[in-house]
């Protein structure tokens, strides 16, 4: 539990090191941006996929929200790193980071609210139908 909370703490930490440095016009932090965020993704997947054996109906719905979010930084880290040239200037390099990281954001916000809404009331189906059963 400590190394998870360490490892967490770290990828933090590396991000906003990118982030101050991006901002700063250095484009070749652009990827660090990413990569922790990514590295915890790919971490929600593999977690999702061990619970879906003990649990399906909780673990199918996380390890796919998990997978879309996976798929969501890299299109958007591919996007910078396709963008990140020496020409641009701090502000252009940073507003480009930052519209390429709205939409991942937006998109676990949706996977939060829709896909925990979801789970919710299908472990309430499945435990009405296991007292009925």
């Amino acid at each position: 539990m400590v190394a998870v909370v360490l490892f967490f703490l770290g990828s933090i930490a590396v991000s906003q090191y990118a982030q101050g440095r991006v901002q700063r016009g250095d484009s070749r932090f652009a990827h660090l941006l990413f990569a922790p965020r990514l590295v915890i993704y790919v971490g929600m997947f593999v977690l999702g996929l061990r619970l879906s054996i003990v649990s399906p109906i909780v673990g199918i719905p996380f390890t796919l929200g998990a997978l879309i979010l996976v798929g969501a930084w890299v299109r958007a880290g591919m996007a910078v790193a396709r963008g990140a040239r020496a020409g641009k200037s701090p502000e252009e390099l940073a507003i480009e980071v930052g519209d390429a990281a709205v939409e991942p954001l937006a998109l676990y916000g949706i996977l939060v609210l829709v896909g925990g809404f979801l789970t919710v009331v299908a472990l309430i189906v499945f435990g009405v139908a296991e007292r009925l059963a």
